[in-house]
């Protein structure tokens, strides 16, 4: 028999988590299946395709659903006689075992396997507190490069209301977060579950994630009036 990996993983070249992995056996005849026969994924930790099609062909196709955690960054390989029975059978149209032994397939770099969402690292703001400046600044930092983040994606969880929130260019590992708009009160940002997406599709954070920042904005300003003295507003 011989063997390959016969999904393709897209243009970026990553199965992403519940993307599938198709591998297919081919067989010189006809073969038949009984039970769950597997194939062990090489570049994966005790992962495998399982049977799914292809009885009663020369055909057979194994699959495995990528998991969360799931990584080959160097891509999938199959060792060689990768293929275990795992219970099951696989036979001729007399009964006969098939041969399923096969030689190895190298790790292929158009088979990455990225089942690792982002996660945020750092979130926060150098600025002193309080503060009475009407622009504020934070940078949040992911674990990879991510896009898909916009404004909507934060939200203030302290005391001032109104505030306004531009992330910037969506590229890199990194955004400066520009808040604006926001009353007099505490600022404490919060970036949503799954506002990042990265390279091959995973969304992340997994949660909420909250700045380790607080900034107190206070609108107050001080003028002189016409008597020449100083007064707060």
């Amino acid at each position: 028999s011989s063997i390959g990996i016969s999904s393709s993983a897209g243009s970026d070249n990553r199965y992403g988590i519940g993307d599938t992995v198709s591998v297919t056996a081919t067989f010189s005849e006809i073969v038949n299946v009984t039970g769950a026969p597997r194939v062990l994924l090489g570049g994966l930790t005790a992962k495998y395709a399982t049977y799914a099609s292809g009885s009663g062909s020369t055909a057979l196709v194994f699959e495995y659903t990528v998991a969360a955690g799931d990584a080959a960054a160097g891509g999938l390989s199959l060792g060689s006689n990768a293929i275990g029975l795992n219970g099951g059978t696989i036979s001729d149209s007399a009964g006969l075992s098939a041969t399923i032994s096969h030689s190895a397939i190298s790790a292929n770099s158009s088979h990455i396997v990225d089942g690792v969402i982002p996660t945020i690292t750092t979130f926060t703001s150098a600025l002193t507190t309080p503060t009475n400046l009407t622009t504020l600044t934070y940078t949040i930092t992911f674990s990879e490069s991510v896009t898909g983040i916009t404004g909507d994606d934060f939200s203030n969880t302290g005391s001032a209301t109104d505030c306004s929130f531009d992330p910037g260019t969506d590229s890199g590992t990194s955004r400066t977060v520009t808040i604006t708009g926001c009353s007099g009160g505490t600022v404490l940002p919060e970036f949503a579950a799954g506002g990042a997406i990265d390279a091959a599709g995973n969304t992340g954070a997994s949660a909420t994630t909250t700045s380790t920042t607080t900034i107190t904005r206070d609108r107050k300003s001080t003028r002189l009036n016409s008597s020449h003295e100083w007064i707060s507003r």
